[in-house]
């Protein structure tokens, strides 16, 4: 898990409350293809779901701020216009 995303995690609060855990958490496939899809999605399975997407800028902000570390952002609010277009 890379530093920001941890630090994000861990400060709850405010900030804590924008995130739905990890892209991983949320996906369920059988159990022989989860190989295939961690390989599919790589390093994009520890990205950070945002249940407030509008907070992505705050966010990514406060990592900035205080130097911790970069963050993966996973917005399913948006999967739902790509799949129609």
């Amino acid at each position: 898990l890379e530093a920001g995303a941890r630090a994000l995690l861990q400060e709850g609060g405010d900030l804590g409350a924008a995130l739905d855990g990890l892209l991983a958490d949320h996906l369920r496939v059988p159990a022989r293809l989860a190989r295939a899809l961690d390989v599919a999605l790589g390093d994009a399975a520890q990205a950070l779901v945002l249940k407030a997407p509008e907070r992505a800028c705050d966010l990514a902000d406060w990592l900035r701020d205080g130097r911790r570390g970069q963050a993966r952002f996973a917005l399913p609010s948006l999967w739902g216009s790509m799949a129609e277009d």
